[in-house]
């Protein structure tokens, strides 16, 4: 391990503060999405699974793929969305979502305008509201745990590059009391 770098997206001061607000904000949106007949459940951990992939975020892959398997969606397909692989098994009404979803992570949570566009074509204002809103929360926690292990790494002597200690302190102490007991099962 002499040349590791850690290579994971982690948050700066900036797009820490940024995306905790945009969350705050979101609050209201993500509870219909998610618990009040929002988005269908599996549609809802399709969305989840695949920006956790893109992120790589061990502990939301983990935790996702755990509850996506309690709602039914079977091992091949986790696996298949984590890898950011959307197959025919996939209903064709969520594929545009899931897309966008790719997309939303790989543009670290900034979306091209067109594509939030495109969406809006395909889905309801309300479901357009919760995929941006589920986009955002998970994108957030999994930036949360990506700079949580750039702090374990640290600790072992490979800081992230351009990475402040300070932040990834802070997001470790924010994060640590949902990510322990994560790290004994993931």
């Amino acid at each position: 391990m002499q040349n590791f770098t850690f290579k994971k997206r982690i948050f700066t001061t900036w797009s820490f503060l940024r995306s905790g607000f945009k969350v705050i904000f979101l609050i209201p949106a993500l509870i219909r999405a998610y618990f009040f007949n929002g988005l269908n459940k599996q549609f809802a951990e399709r969305l989840l699974l695949v920006v956790s992939g893109v992120n790589a975020c061990v502990y939301c892959s983990w935790f996702h793929s755990f509850v996506a398997s309690k709602r039914g969606i079977d091992a091949e397909q986790i696996g298949e969305l984590l890898n950011q692989l959307i197959s025919g098994d996939i209903p064709v009404s969520e594929q545009p979502a899931l897309a966008f979803a790719i997309h939303f992570a790989e543009s670290n949570g900034r979306p091209d305008a067109n594509e939030v566009t495109e969406l809006s074509r395909q889905f309801s204002t309300k479901d357009v509201s919760a995929i941006v809103a589920l986009c955002t929360a998970i994108h957030f926690g999994n930036l949360c745990g990506n700079t949580y292990d750039a702090f374990l790494f640290r600790l072992k002597g490979y800081p992230a590059k351009n990475s402040s200690v300070l932040l990834e302190l802070l997001v470790f102490m924010l994060s640590a009391p949902f990510l322990l007991p994560l790290m004994r099962r993931a």
